[in-house]
């Protein structure tokens, strides 16, 4: 058989841009990235305020929504995954945020040896390029760019204040030796543009011969044969293809269509995918299973004599930060999705920080038609780190372009109550 790559990479999103980056390190390897969406030449995407007009967009977008939560008053909730270059991380909120040491000491415990906090550090410090800290918690040398966001408005030094006044500590390093305090959060976002993960990774070796990259195609499922994947079946303007790899095919399509794609491949629980009439090449139980998400609560404010979001985006104010962004990358458009974070205990038998606050000098209210609109205040944004509750993903349908059920299963566990109020 004649291989096309020596490595397939599906989804060009965090991982799989790291991942085309470091084995095409190597000119040897061949390396094929393919990328369901487009490329990521949108205006809104370099625009860091712009990220929440991304969520629903259908071009750059997949648009994903919960299936009826039971706990929730059975609504469906948005799920905003990217769909173009950096994946999520072209459509995020740009704060960049490690994990607590604990939680990885955790998952070695749990038997996942190498998996620890001392065993990932060198590679956070290998990846980042941090403009604000120089210690052995931070690298000054990498791809990533990450700085502490500078320009928070008036109501957001207030809210500092009031936490000061509550009783927290400041942090004004939440990736150092400890999470627990508020303070201003570090970002991706360089010279008032957002940084994904497409613009460190993936854009500066783009010219390499040994890397090819794939847009607008989408993978229908892997082939196999005598248990071996063998390679992908695209489908692209070009028609629907097979394209075979001699060493991996690696699935970086995040915690959605990477299940999504094995189940479509005959890969998962054998029940499920005769459910949909997919022969099942390969018994898994766990595929699509264990489905966890942070739950979040939007309190928002109405305030006066402070200007927020609503106030800088008047007609006469919001031409003035037109002018700031487009000529000096400055100004109410740079704003990342929150400014000021929290890290704190619901109760003192917590022995680490088991909620996270989001602050934005910003609210908003649905009008009549669904879209947002901004009003005059502020919006505190309340979650629980550790969830207890799973939920799992299924098929529609065998049918590659129809999006799979989502179960979040909010709030299914009742240890998930308990906090979320504490936390609020």
């Amino acid at each position: 058989m004649k291989f096309s790559h020596k490595y397939i990479i599906v989804g060009a999103g965090s991982a799989g841009c790291v991942l085309a980056n470091k084995l095409s390190a190597d000119p040897l390897n061949s390396v094929l990235l393919i990328e369901a969406g487009p490329m990521d030449n949108y205006p809104t995407i370099k625009m860091p305020l712009g990220a929440s007009s991304l969520f629903k967009h259908k071009k750059y977008g997949w648009g994903y929504e919960t299936q009826s939560e039971p706990n929730l008053r059975d609504r469906s909730i948005n799920w905003p995954r990217g769909k173009t270059l950096g994946g999520s991380s072209s459509i995020n909120g740009m704060l960049y945020i490690r994990g607590q040491a604990e939680d990885y000491e955790a998952w070695e415990s749990a038997g996942n040896i190498g998996w620890g906090y001392r065993d990932l550090m060198k590679y956070f410090i290998s990846l980042e390029d941090n403009q604000n800290h120089e210690d052995q918690y931070h690298g000054n040398f990498g791809e990533l760019w990450v700085e502490t966001y500078q320009s928070s408005l008036p109501a957001s030094q207030v809210f500092m204040k009031a936490c000061s006044e509550s009783g927290l500590t400041e942090n004004n390093d939440f990736n150092g030796s400890v999470q627990e305090g508020f303070g201003t959060y570090q970002v991706n976002i360089k010279n008032g543009q957002r940084y994904s993960a497409a613009d460190a990774f993936l854009k500066p070796i783009l010219s390499r011969p040994n890397l090819e990259l794939m847009t607008d195609t989408s993978v229908l499922k892997i082939i196999i044969n005598n248990k071996k994947a063998l390679g992908v079946q695209v489908k692209n303007r070009q028609g629907i293809n097979a394209i075979t790899a001699e060493s991996e095919i690696i699935l970086c399509g995040g915690a959605i269509n990477s299940p999504q794609l094995l189940m479509l491949s005959g890969i998962g629980p054998k029940k499920v995918l005769e459910k949909v009439n997919i022969s099942c090449s390969h018994d898994l139980p766990g595929v699509g299973q264990n489905l966890q998400d942070h739950l979040t609560v939007n309190i928002s404010y109405n305030i006066d004599h402070l200007d927020t979001f609503a106030e800088l985006m008047r007609p006469m104010k919001m031409l003035k930060n037109l002018y700031q962004y487009f000529f000096k990358r400055a100004g109410l458009l740079t704003y990342p999705a929150s400014d000021i974070g929290v890290f704190f205990k619901t109760n003192q038998d917590y022995e680490t920080p088991n909620a996270q606050i989001h602050f934005a000098p910003g609210a908003g209210k649905y009008n009549k038609d669904g879209a947002m609109e901004p009003i005059s205040g502020i919006t505190a944004s309340v979650c629980n780190l550790r969830p207890l509750s799973k939920g799992h993903i299924e098929l529609n349908s065998s049918n590659p372009n129809e999006p799979p059920k989502i179960f979040a299963n909010y709030l299914s566990n009742k240890s998930d109550i308990e906090p979320m109020i504490e936390g609020n």
